[in-house]
């Protein structure tokens, strides 16, 4: 058996819910988050952002085209990502 690589997927400790239902920035952002969720054309607007990426030389060689369920993973990644900066539940 060869282990190619380890993936941490471990979410901020965080009601998602709650704080998207509140008023502050926090819920602003998860409720445009959840806009995209699902969404497939939404989802695909997001794909020309990441064109200078997978355009580049050096890179582009090695990305593939993102599917819209990369995509999709791409966004949840962000979001875990852009909680454990805004909140403090999030470890800052």
């Amino acid at each position: 058996v060869w282990i190619e690589r380890i993936e941490m997927e471990a979410r901020p400790e965080i009601d998602i819910e709650e704080r998207r239902a509140g008023q502050d920035f926090v819920a602003d952002f998860l409720q445009v988050v959840e806009g995209y969720r699902g969404d497939t054309d939404r989802l695909e607007s997001l794909r020309p952002h990441l064109d200078p990426l997978i355009q580049s030389q050096r890179a582009g060689r090695l990305i593939e085209e993102p599917s819209v369920a990369d995509l999709a993973a791409y966004l949840e990644q962000a979001q875990d990502i852009c909680l454990d900066y805004l909140t403090d539940e999030g470890g800052a």
